[in-house]
Formats: C-alpha cells, structure tokens, sequence
C-alpha cells in the first residue's frame, strides 16, 4: 500500500519547531521556500507539493514532477552562521533521504555522487540545495529541494535513467518518508557537524571505486573516484595524482 499525503499524518511526525506548508500544486517548491525567507515571522519550514508545474533540478535543468506520482519538497532551515561557516547540506541531505528510505519503504538505495539517489542503477530522487543570505545580518538561510519518484510513469527517453519507489515495493508509507526526511535534515543541518553523516554518506556513495572524468586547466582527465570530502568534494586518484574535484569540473561518472 502506498499511503497518501495528509497533513495530520505529517505534522504528528515532523517536530513542532518546523512549519508545515502543503499544497495540491505549485510552481517550484524551491522558489515558494525561497519567497518565505522574506517573512521574518518564519522560522524553520517545509512545503510539500503533490506536483510542480516548473519544478527546477541542478544546472538549470527541469525536474520531471507529474501530479500525484511524487513528493516533491524543500526544506528552508535558518541558521546563525555565515555561508563560510556552514558545511554543504547537499550530502547531509543524501543521507537523510537514504534513510529514510529504509524506514519508510524497506528499501536500500545509494548515492552517486553528489546529489541523485538510485536504486539498481536507476535515479529515484534529486536534491538541489539553495542559499539565501540575509543583507543586514549575513546569516544565511538554506533552502533544500527534494524530489523523490513514488508512483512515476516515464517518458521513453527517461525510463532507462529514472525510476519509481513503487517499481521495487508495494509498501510505502509516504507521510513517514517526508517527516524523517525533515527531522534527520534539519537536525543535521543545525549541528553542522559532517561526522554525523559523512561516513554514512561515503558507505552508501556508489561512485565510490568507480571511473571519472574532470576538468583540469581545459584538459579532461581520468581517474577512480576514492573518497569524498567533508565539503561534498570528490578525491579523484589519477596517472597524475590525486585531485579534489567539485560537481561543475566532473564530466562523467560512469
């Protein structure tokens, strides 16, 4: 059984210090968190949507988001620190959806690196981490979107990439995969301690032993991916030595 969206099941799981905004349909559940930043009279908040009509994944891609066959959310998380201070949250996110996961489905997904969740090969959620930063006090605000395939169909050109939660089990408690998925991010973000998550994060990383491609000073160069940084980097071990890569030089990960 795949359980609905109701928002008593989601506010008797997510902690009462985060607010709860739960839509039919939006434009982009990112730019609605980021529109909240501007009321200061919220704190700590998630907006759920059953769709999204522009949902945005990363470098300015679409995410595929028809209605009633995903959850697709973005948690907004203030802090107190400054953006040089604040580690990533795209892997602390990883991690928490990966758990979630587990708990809410029985399912065991993995991570390539550094922000699509896949199961037997095929992407089943994305993340895209946003900031905003607060011109009087330089505080920033994390915005962090999550899109997770529950029910989904797919186009012909997308069906060998991407898959649904449903294609791997009957059960699914949806209500309980977005509430830990919330708590486990919003207290890993406030802690802003990597130790908490990391080695999670590389446990699960599937890129991890495999081949990759980067760009070094115009020249693409080859290597095995070996370890990932606190920061989200890939270490990439090469002919020419080891190098720490971030997502926008790496071409390919095969």
């Amino acid at each position: 059984m795949i359980s609905e969206i109701s928002e008593k099941s989601l506010r008797n799981i997510i902690d009462d210090d985060v607010e709860l905004f739960l839509f039919e349909e939006v434009d982009s559940t990112n730019d609605f968190a980021a529109d909240l930043v501007k009321n200061k009279n919220i704190g700590t908040a998630v907006v759920i949507a059953k769709s999204q009509t522009s949902g945005r994944g990363t470098r300015g891609r679409s995410f595929y988001s028809p209605k009633g066959s995903g959850l697709y959310m973005s948690v907004k998380i203030d802090t107190d620190k400054f953006l040089n201070e604040i580690f990533p949250p795209t892997p602390a996110a990883a991690v928490s959806v990966i758990k979630s996961i587990k708990k809410s489905a029985g399912l065991l997904a993995g991570i390539k690196w550094v922000n699509d969740i896949q199961i037997e090969g095929k992407k089943v959620c994305g993340i895209l981490a946003e900031s905003k930063t607060d011109i009087n006090t330089g505080m920033v605000t994390l915005i962090v979107g999550i899109g997770i395939n529950i029910n989904t169909s797919f186009p012909e050109q997308l069906s060998d990439i991407a898959s649904s939660l449903s294609d791997f089990t009957d059960t699914i408690d949806v209500n309980r995969l977005a509430g830990e998925i919330v708590n486990t991010l919003v207290r890993y973000v406030r802690n802003n301690r990597p130790d908490e998550y990391m080695d999670d994060y590389r446990k699960y990383c599937v890129t991890l032993g495999k081949q990759v491609k980067f760009r070094f000073n115009n020249e693409t160069i080859s290597g095995v991916a070996v370890d990932v940084t606190d920061g989200g980097h890939l270490v990439v071990d090469t002919k020419s030595g080891v190098f720490t890569v971030n997502s926008g030089d790496v071409t390919t990960v095969l």
